[in-house]
């Protein structure tokens, strides 16, 4: 059997936050009702083309996927369970802190890992970003979180101002999970904090300064035992995330919800994002999902090296050969000499040094 993971989508939040623009809309009971019975649907659907996999991992994002509710939750887990292998390694639940009250419901359900939204320590930027709650409302949900689950990830946003002190944000979040993700601020056109830089009502950190605000990370995750797996993720031993791991591998994964991406087989495609035309049946379960273009033989090798990169493990070359059948030394011996001063080269693998990952999009655009 082929080892493969779920992604439930959960698109329903109290209020968008203003550097946000992935699908989401308010919360409002009738349709999240709706949405529950139609996921449930789709889930049963499409088990019977999936016999062969073996699904390894839940993950519940969003959106804000608390708002389902435990024995919500525990309905959607229960239903995987029912109509397809499992064995599972990882049941992630994201938890946003203004909406986390219920964690032992959720241990109580089969989430075993808990991800939580903590985005920064600091009142200011939290208002600056539209977050809902105060830092000290996330570092209790954090500390509850390693109570129950004892596998604990959180967020950290970096570069929503110049004078963002992350250092102090680890000094207090780190003593409290076993995870952390650390992505660097995106201002997505049409949102409202990018419409606020562009009209200059407010500032966020420049170039550099994010740069120096991630070598601090890096440095400070390093002397707390946290390594660096991958190139925004951090973790203890034994503590990374096995989910997303499996997407920079290219395993098959199966999303469910409006706006929900697949990867299954060599085919990708996507649920629209639209909830109102989920529930009405717009979705993979009844053949309505949205196919995306196809991707040659070229690309898909591209993306494999691409998603390999930007991992600790890097290109494992074996698995190259397997997948591809042609020896990936023959094909890129040549760049990959030119480029030795920036990798890690051995016999089966292929790495980015650790001191080069964040220039990263240089040596892999060489590379492909």
């Amino acid at each position: 059997m082929k080892d493969a993971g779920i992604y439930i989508h959960v698109p329903f939040c109290e209020r968008k936050c203003r550097y946000c623009d992935f699908y989401s809309v308010k919360k409002e009971e009738t349709l999240l009702n709706a949405y529950v019975e139609e996921l449930l649907k789709e889930i049963r659907l499409n088990a019977s083309d999936n016999l062969d996999k073996k699904i390894l991992t839940l993950y519940f994002g969003g959106g804000t996927p608390s708002l389902l509710g435990a024995s919500t939750v525990g309905r959607i887990i229960d239903a995987v369970t029912k109509y397809y292998c499992t064995d599972f390694k990882e049941v992630t639940i994201e938890v946003n802190p203004n909406s986390a009250e219920d964690l032992d419901g959720y241990k109580k359900a089969g989430v075993n890992r808990l991800s939580v939204g903590v985005q920064s320590t600091d009142d200011r930027i939290l208002k600056k970003l539209g977050r809902l709650h105060k830092a000290e409302t996330a570092l209790k949900v954090l500390e509850k979180g390693m109570e129950v689950f004892g596998n604990v990830s959180a967020d950290l946003i970096i570069g929503a101002d110049s004078e963002q002190d992350v250092s102090s944000d680890l000094d207090r979040i780190l003593p409290r999970c076993t995870h952390l993700s650390s992505y660097m601020l995106s201002l997505e056109e049409g949102t409202p904090l990018s419409k606020a830089v562009s009209q200059k009502k407010v500032s966020i950190a420049t170039e550099i300064e994010v740069l120096e605000q991630y070598k601090t990370i890096y440095d400070v995750c390093l002397k707390n035992g946290f390594y660096r797996y991958e190139v925004s993720n951090f973790s203890k031993l034994g503590c990374e995330s096995v989910h997303n791991f499996a997407y920079w591998k290219m395993k098959d994964y199966l999303g469910f919800g409006p706006g929900a991406h697949s990867y299954v087989n060599g085919e990708r495609y996507y649920n629209p994002s639209d909830v109102k035309a989920y529930v009405g049946g717009a979705h993979s379960g009844l053949s309505g999902q949205i196919s995306e273009r196809y991707f040659s033989l070229e690309e898909e090798k591209s993306e494999f090296i691409m998603l390999a990169l930007r991992t600790r493990d890097g290109i494992d070359v074996a698995e190259y050969n397997r997948r591809f059948s042609e020896d990936f030394f023959e094909r890129f011996g040549s760049v990959i000499k030119k480029l030795s001063g920036f990798l890690t080269v051995s016999s089966d693998r292929v790495s980015i040094r650790p001191e080069f990952l964040l220039v990263q999009n240089s040596i892999i655009l060489e590379l492909i």
